[in-house]
């Protein structure tokens, strides 16, 4: 330490440190790209949730029939009492993107739109 201190003192002028461009390794450039893309894909990915989430993705429900879930009562069953098809999967389909429900489970109490032509 002393020798620094004299040297600080003494007035003698230290070369300025000489900064050397920031080089990267084969690897370094391929993780650097890697972490690059994915930011980007995750930055689509959130702006494309949120563009979705503010369009609404819900055609409008206006004057379209509804009921509601009781107990013991499950999406398949509500759809085959009201499809006169023998299979309910198209219109359990229909009735969750009307809902915006992410999978065919429903709680007492939910109220469903029913997709237009439907009720008997």
């Amino acid at each position: 330490m002393a020798p620094v201190a004299r040297a600080r003192r003494s007035g003698v002028a230290r070369p300025a440190p000489v900064r050397r461009p920031l080089r990267l390794t084969r690897r370094g450039r391929i993780v650097a790209v890697a972490v690059l893309a994915l930011f980007t894909l995750g930055v689509l990915w959130i702006g494309g949730r949120i563009d979705m989430a503010s369009a609404g993705g819900r055609p409008d429900l206006e004057g379209l029939p509804r009921i509601t879930v009781h107990a013991g009562d499950t999406l398949w069953e509500i759809a085959d009492a009201l499809t006169e098809e023998a299979d309910a999967g198209p219109t359990v389909r229909r009735v969750m993107d009307l809902n915006g429900l992410s999978g065919p489970e429903v709680r007492p109490g939910t109220r469903l739109y029913l997709p237009e032509g439907l009720v008997r």
